[in-house]
């Protein structure tokens, strides 16, 4: 039976560091309001919500950057039997379960894997001999799925040594990314439950000293028994699945989402605003429009991010509404960094869900808190 090897010793992840730069498919900038236009709309009646139910909030103070969900993957030949690199070991690595990439991308010679360790020098695709576009099998395991023994469950289906999930026939690509994004094409597939309350140290990461915690974390098929969320939120796909290489797939706004500041909201819905949901984001961030819409100044920010290049701050809160209620952070932390967003008007990262558990059912559109 094919085993993993062990895993090389983890970098650690740099707070300050966001893999929104990772997702494709770019959008124009739109054009910045004034703070005179947006404040006249922002400050108008705001809609008054129909919901109630469940109310879930939390306090964002201190939470500006959140876990992010890293996981084993391995490739596997369409037959399920042989494990990349073909004919040789099997190997299991550490990726990034990103439904803010477009596509499955495999870490390629430079920049190196930022979660493979300082000292295994050589990239995700080197270590699978991954040469160019390949349809392939992809296996995949939350971090708490290491065996007592070192293992990683990723052997041939019906060997007792199965993954959480086996999704077949993709198209993945090598790609310069300084982490391996398993993206948008598995995310549309699955349901990922997430917990960022519980947060596991791998052995590879507890011998490398560097304290880097990711979330346990369990995949499902959508007709597999799975936790029935608090609240479900709605997630709006889009994007264009034509690709000339690799498996696309769709991204999610997140919708009726308010961000609060003083007497000023912004809301996606009154204001047409786009906000990205991004589980490979640690922070969350908005651009020149939402900034203007919550009359913020640079100078009167609560903290630096980006190395003092963006403008940080405490909205009083952030409520997302859902079917049978709503979830609110207070003290919302945010980063204004117009060029740090590709796509939308916002991006929400996980500092927003570090206190809670979600479900994030990709075929179904829905976000669960819990």
């Amino acid at each position: 039976m094919l085993q993993a090897k062990y895993l090389s010793p983890i970098l650690l992840l740099s707070a300050s560091i966001v893999l929104v730069l990772a997702s494709a498919c770019a959008a124009p900038a739109a054009t910045p309001v004034t703070v005179e236009e947006a404040q006249k709309v922002s400050t108008e009646a705001p809609v008054e919500k129909p919901y109630s139910g469940t109310q879930i909030v939390v306090d964002g103070s201190g939470h500006l950057y959140g876990p992010l969900p890293v996981i084993f993957y391995a490739l596997t030949a369409l037959d399920g039997i042989d494990i990349y690199p073909l004919g040789d070991d099997a190997f299991s690595l550490f990726g990034l379960y990103d439904s803010g990439s477009t596509k499955v991308r495999i870490n390629n010679l430079y920049p190196p894997n930022r979660v493979s360790g300082p000292n295994w020098n050589n990239s995700d695709a080197g270590h699978l001999k991954l040469t160019g576009v390949e349809t392939v099998n992809l296996r995949l395991n939350g971090v708490n799925e290491r065996r007592s023994d070192g293992s990683i469950p990723i052997g041939p289906l019906g060997s007792g040594n199965e993954p959480q999930v086996d999704v077949p026939k993709l198209a993945v690509m090598p790609d310069e990314v300084d982490v391996t994004l398993i993206g948008a094409p598995v995310v549309n597939q699955l349901i990922a439950v997430i917990d960022y309350t519980t947060l596991v140290t791998d052995q590879a990461m507890e011998y490398a000293g560097t304290g880097v915690r990711p979330p346990s974390m369990y995949l499902y098929w959508p007709q597999e028994v799975k936790p029935t969320p608090g609240i479900s939120l709605k997630l709006e796909s889009f994007g264009n699945l034509v690709s000339a290489d690799a498996t696309p797939g769709y991204r999610y706004w997140l919708r009726d989402v308010d961000f609060q500041h003083g007497n000023s909201v912004a809301n996606d819905q009154l204001m047409k605003f786009d906000y990205l949901f991004d589980t490979g984001t640690t922070m969350t961030l908005i651009n020149d429009r939402v900034a203007s819409s919550l009359a913020l100044s640079s100078a009167e920010a609560d903290f630096d991010c980006f190395g003092k290049t963006g403008a940080g701050y405490y909205l009083d809160s952030v409520t997302m509404h859902g079917f049978e209620g709503s979830y609110t952070i207070k003290n919302a932390a945010v980063c204004w960094a117009q060029d740090k967003i590709a796509t939308g008007d916002a991006v929400i990262g996980s500092n927003f869900f570090d206190q809670v558990q979600i479900i994030v059912d990709g075929p179904g559109n829905i976000l669960g808190i819990s």
